[in-house]
Parts: structure tokens; sequence; C-alpha cells
């Protein structure tokens, strides 16, 4: 399946979505997401381990707004983010 497609899009929201940690590789991992300006995974199930995943995905460096309100991340995963 080509995926291409996903090259242009510049703003991702995935909030409500029972979105746990293990799912993270899988919707955010594609490098076609390397344009990506903003991300919205609100309201989900992540963790500090989640935070650890979006951390190591470096073709996310263009993202300049994340949000992340209303998952189970404590002040471990705000500091893995600083």
């Amino acid at each position: 399946m080509v995926w291409n497609f996903l090259e242009n899009i510049r703003h991702l929201i995935l909030s409500m979505n029972s979105i746990k940690d293990e799912h993270l590789n899988a919707l955010i991992g594609a490098e076609v997401l390397k344009n990506l300006w903003s991300l919205d995974i609100s309201s989900n199930f992540i963790t500090n381990d989640g935070i650890k995943i979006l951390v190591q995905c470096e073709h996310l460096s263009n993202v300049r707004s994340l949000n992340l309100s209303g998952n189970k991340i404590g002040n471990l995963g705000v500091m893995t983010l600083s």
C-alpha cells in the first residue's frame, strides 16, 4: 500500500481514539509524516512510555505544536519532552 499522500499532511488530529503507547509506533512511526507541523493526540491512553516513543521519532522534528492533554503523563514524561 502506498502512503505517499501522507507527506502533504501538516496537521494531524487523533484525539479521543483510545490510542495506547503500543499504537504510537504504527500511527506516527511512518517517515511520511516528516512534514507534520502539529499533532493532537489528546484524550487517549498515552503514558510516560509513550512519550519516550515520541521523542525517538526523529522525523517528527518539524512538529511545533503537540497536544497531549487528557493522557496519563506524569512529571517524568513532561521532563522527557523538555
